[in-house]
C-alpha cells in the first residue's frame, strides 16, 4: 500500500505529555490528525501550546490522518482588538526602498512588510532582530503584513487563557 504525505497548515488543538500525543485540527475542513510526541521530540520542543499555528506533513493510517512530519511550530496568536497578533522578528526593512522582512521564527518563511504598513501604525523605524507584534494575510505574491504593533513584550492588556491570548476585558 502506497501512502501519500501531504503538507498542511493548522491549528494544535491539544497535546499532552504525558500521554505523548495530541490533535491538529488542520486548515480547509481537513479534520484532525495525531500529533504523536515523536514529531515533538525531533524539533526539540519542550512545549506544544494549545492554539499554536504548525506546519505539517500527514499521511493517512488505519486509524485517520498522523502527523509523519512537525515541520514549523509558532505560537498561539494574540488577540487585540478582534484581531489576531502572532510576535514576529523584524528580518530586514529599508524606508528607501519601501519594505521588508519579517521572520516567525527559524524554519519558516519571510513574511513581507510595506513601509505604508509599517506608517500606518505610527512606527518611525524597524530594526533588524526587533520584535513585533503582526496580523499576517495571504496576498497575491504569498503572505504579507498587514497591521503591525511595535513591541517587546505583548500589550499589557493581553492575557493568555486556554493556550490563546485574549485582551483582558477591564
Amino acid at each position: 500500500m502506497t501512502t501519500t504525505v501531504e503538507a498542511k497548515r493548522g491549528v494544535v488543538k491539544w497535546f499532552d505529555f504525558t500521554k505523548r500525543y495530541g490533535f491538529v485540527t488542520l486548515d480547509d475542513d481537513g479534520g484532525d490528525a495525531m500529533l504523536h510526541l515523536s514529531c515533538i521530540r525531533r524539533m526539540q520542543l519542550t512545549e506544544v501550546p494549545k492554539g499554536s499555528i504548525v506546519e505539517v506533513e500527514v499521511e493517512a493510517n488505519e486509524k485517520g490522518l498522523a502527523v509523519k512530519n512537525l515541520l514549523t511550530l509558532q505560537p498561539p496568536p494574540i488577540i487585540v482588538n478582534g484581531a489576531n497578533y502572532v510576535l514576529a522578528t523584524v528580518r530586514w526593512f529599508d524606508k528607501t526602498r519601501g519594505y521588508g522582512f519579517v521572520s516567525l521564527g527559524a524554519g519558516t518563511p519571510d513574511i513581507f512588510i510595506h513601509a505604508e504598513t509599517v506608517k500606518a501604525s505610527s512606527i518611525l523605524d524597524l530594526k533588524p532582530d526587533q520584535p513585533v507584534l503582526v496580523v499576517i494575510e495571504d496576498g497575491e505574491k504569498g503572505r504579507k503584513v498587514i497591521h503591525v504593533k511595535g513591541s517587546h513584550s505583548p500589550p499589557a492588556d493581553v492575557g493568555i487563557v486556554n493556550g490563546v491570548g485574549h485582551v483582558t476585558p477591564p
